[in-house]
Formats: structure tokens, sequence, C-alpha cells
């Protein structure tokens, strides 16, 4: 089997939104070491939709158990969105969803997405290492 090339933009998207989580299972609350592959960046609306695969709105920290629970039952991971989002984000994120020109803006613009949350990681590593605790908001493309 051939080995899955994670793209620049995907890689410091994910360690944006785990950073920013501090680490923390945003389901369960269980505390990861820093780069642990068992938090994992889960999507609510797949990564298929390219406008909004790097909205941080629409992607979360969870654990690799509450990814397979919630990603497994739809209306668990909907009660727990709208808990979470409230239901006018979740109306905000399907209109965006189907932004077909954010859609080919983003597809176009891969580099910068990619430069963009690179350099978020960096401030928010900075945050953290200032003595910032718990949730630090990911400032989107």
């Amino acid at each position: 089997m051939p080995k899955i090339t994670i793209k620049p933009e995907d890689r410091w998207f994910s360690k944006c939104v785990r950073e920013a989580a501090d680490w923390t299972c945003e389901c369960c609350g269980k505390k990861y070491e820093e780069n642990s592959s068992a938090l994992h960046a889960s999507h609510y609306f797949s990564r298929r939709h390219k406008a909004i695969r790097y909205c941080p709105d629409n992607v979360f920290a969870h654990c690799f158990g509450c990814h397979q629970k919630l990603g497994g039952n739809p209306d668990d991971f909907h009660k727990w969105m709208v808990n979470k989002v409230g239901e006018a984000m979740l109306e905000i994120l399907r209109e965006k969803r189907n932004d077909i020109g954010l859609a080919k803006t983003i597809n176009k613009n891969k580099k910068d997405v990619a430069r963009h949350y690179r350099e978020e990681y960096k401030r928010i590593k900075a945050v953290r290492d200032a003595g910032a605790v718990g949730f630090i908001d990911i400032i989107e493309y």
C-alpha cells in the first residue's frame, strides 16, 4: 500500500487545531502529549468540502475514541456540535460549505493556506508559551 502524503496545508492546520485545544480532546477532556498521533483534527463536515476544510469552526481536537464515536454516530456528533458552536454557526458552515467560489480560492491558494497556518501555529505556540491556558482561538485563512 502506498504511503499517504500529508500536504503542508493539512499538516499545519492540524497542528493549529490540536495546539489551540492545548492537546486536549474537546469531547472527553483527555490530555495528550504534544505531537501525539492519538489526538486528531476531526471535521464535522467532511474534508472533501474544500471551502470549509480549513475552517476552525468545522474542526475539533478529538482523541481516536471520540473521533470514532462521533464520526460513526451522526446524530451524536450533531448534538455535540450544536452544544459546542450553536445552530447559527452550523447554518453559517452549511452556507460556506456550498460556496464554490470559496472552494476554488482555497484550492488555488494552497501555498498561502499552508503559510498562513504555519504562522498561525507559531502565534498560538507563542501565546501558549507566554502562559495562556485552555483554548486559544485560531485565526482563519
